[in-house]
């Protein structure tokens, strides 16, 4: 195979852009000098082999082939074209171990997913991930890959304890779980000639694919490791969900408890006093009663309730008395309880602010 040739004026502009001003101790670590040829590499196959350049031949160029015209341009490098095959042997060693970081991307309704596809001839859908740089944060990796390969920032949505971490041949990939990210949301790569494709894929449809009877189904290799351990993740979340909304449901209820059935335990004199005198307090006092027949101008009439004798048995005798709803609400020494009233105001929620001092209620009800 002819390996092709790359022009002077072209090397020229990419070893001053990433080789020719490195530090002194990466000249002499090629493992990370390998690094910045990678770089160059993708700024070559960016800005120079498009479709209207007159670079177009050189865009199917191997990393390899560009490597050894990089070392036969550089004048430090020379020395080590000898042992090139050893060179890039041991930076892909060290390349495997470096970590990547990613993102998982899920829509609202947590039933899909946001993939990419590379140009790679295999055509892997996988997600937006990355290599960490030197001294990089691994959520600040994250969301720089995100933002270069699907256009979308995640900054402000990320939480940097929600991932999903896997290991395979010493080599790391932490992915961040990032829900609820529109699914109308526009993606754009900010890369040339790595992403092809960016597009929601349905996590079913991931689930049940099977690529070895269909040649034509998706590729998920990529994706499959990761997808047990974020359907727990899911699950878990769908059940926080529920929690949090039958609690808010819960706080915006009425919820005031009611005992029925139970004999009722008669508050004793002294405790009759207490709450008779903690009612009015801060509230406005209240006149004393009209005498019989006598009604002031404007207000309602408030009657004063003689007591009637009991039967032998200690029970009152029958009556009925109509309610006025209409009246305002006489003072304890003039009430007179009413089944009918008090049921109704229970109706109407009236009675609720009563429940809290249940002395008051019985003292109500049985004086």
């Amino acid at each position: 195979m002819i390996t092709p040739s790359l022009p002077a004026e072209l090397l020229n502009d990419l070893c001053a852009r990433f080789i020719i001003n490195i530090p002194e101790h990466e000249r002499n670590d090629l493992v990370r000098l390998c690094f910045q040829v990678e770089l160059a590499h993708w700024f070559f196959i960016d800005r120079y082999a498009n479709e209207a350049s007159e670079y177009q031949s050189l865009q199917n160029i191997r990393f390899k082939d560009f490597t050894i015209a990089i070392f036969k341009h550089v004048p430090f490098l020379r020395p080590h074209l000898s042992n090139i095959d050893t060179v890039l042997l041991n930076w892909k060693g060290y390349k495997n171990t470096v970590p990547t970081f990613g993102g998982i991307l899920l829509d609202e309704t947590l039933t899909h997913v946001l993939l990419v596809q590379g140009f790679s001839s295999k055509g892997w859908w996988s997600f937006p991930k990355g290599k960490v740089n030197e001294e990089e944060e691994p959520v600040k990796c994250a969301i720089r890959e995100i933002e270069e390969e699907v256009g979308f920032n995640c900054e402000a949505i990320i939480d940097p304890n929600e991932y999903i971490e896997t290991s395979l041949n010493d080599h790391t990939t932490r992915l961040y779980i990032i829900p609820n990210v529109p699914f109308n949301t526009k993606f754009q790569t900010q890369t040339k000639n790595e992403i092809r494709h960016i597009r929601w894929h349905s996590l079913e449809e991931i689930r049940f694919v099977k690529k070895d009877t269909d040649k034509n189904a998706p590729n998920y290799y990529a994706v499959y490791p990761f997808m047990r351990k974020l359907q727990v993740w899911i699950d878990r979340y769908m059940e926080k969900r529920r929690r949090n909304r039958t609690v808010s449901a819960g706080d915006r209820s009425c919820n005031i408890p009611i005992s029925f059935g139970r004999k009722p335990v008669l508050p004793s004199e002294g405790e009759r006093l207490r709450d008779d005198k903690s009612m009015h307090r801060g509230s406005p006092p209240v006149k004393k009663s009209q005498p019989t027949g006598q009604q002031t101008p404007g207000k309602s009439t408030v009657r004063k309730v003689e007591k009637k004798p009991t039967s032998k048995k200690g029970k009152l005798p029958s009556s009925k008395v109509e309610p006025n709803l209409s009246c305002a609400a006489p003072s304890l020494a003039n009430f007179r309880f009413d089944q009918a009233a008090i049921l109704k105001c229970f109706d109407f929620g009236c009675a609720i602010s009563s429940f809290n001092n249940p002395a008051v209620v019985l003292n109500n009800f049985f004086f």
